[in-house]
């Protein structure tokens, strides 16, 4: 199975297949999706062998600030390319330019353990698509696979020390 937070592209039948039970408005989405050649995000796996849960996150709507996703599965024969989720170094400039030198030091300390910070959620989105999914209020979410006690006690000797806005 593939990792959560992966990003996978789907093939043009994949793409049908998988939004075909969706209401009108969100095939109208994945059909956007589709045409500008953004990924989907690899979410929780379903039970259904040889299907893979996909889904794709929407910036929050301007007037209630309310975020949207659309779920779907696929095959996992119509995965024409996948990636690993993105590490942080590769969003940093898609994050509000006043939280960039504060994600780069954290980022910088934590690869001095030996730690590779990956991001999902609305910076990773954002770096993805080049739309607006981030605000002054928004979290970033980071994933950290540790490897040993010693790297999980850094991380968070790191993390408590880190100045972000």
């Amino acid at each position: 199975m593939l990792p959560r937070h992966s990003w996978v592209w789907l093939s043009p039948e994949a793409w049908q297949e998988a939004s075909h039970a969706l209401q009108p408005a969100e095939q109208a989405v994945c059909q956007e999706w589709q045409s500008k050649d953004w990924p989907l995000v690899v979410r929780r796996q379903i039970a259904a062998p040889g299907q893979v849960g996909v889904g794709l996150g929407l910036p929050p709507n301007p007037a209630s600030g309310q975020k949207s996703k659309i779920s779907m599965s696929c095959e996992l024969t119509g995965i024409v390319r996948q990636q690993s989720p993105l590490l942080l170094r590769q969003a940093l400039t898609s994050a509000p330019q006043a939280w960039q030198a504060g994600l780069a030091a954290l980022d910088q300390a934590l690869a001095a353990q030996g730690i590779e910070v990956e991001v999902y959620g609305s910076l990773a989105w954002q770096a993805m698509t080049g739309r607006e999914y981030l605000h002054g209020d928004s979290d970033i979410d980071l994933s950290l696979p540790l490897s040993s006690r010693s790297q999980l006690e850094a991380a968070g000797e790191i993390l408590k020390a880190a100045k972000l806005p």
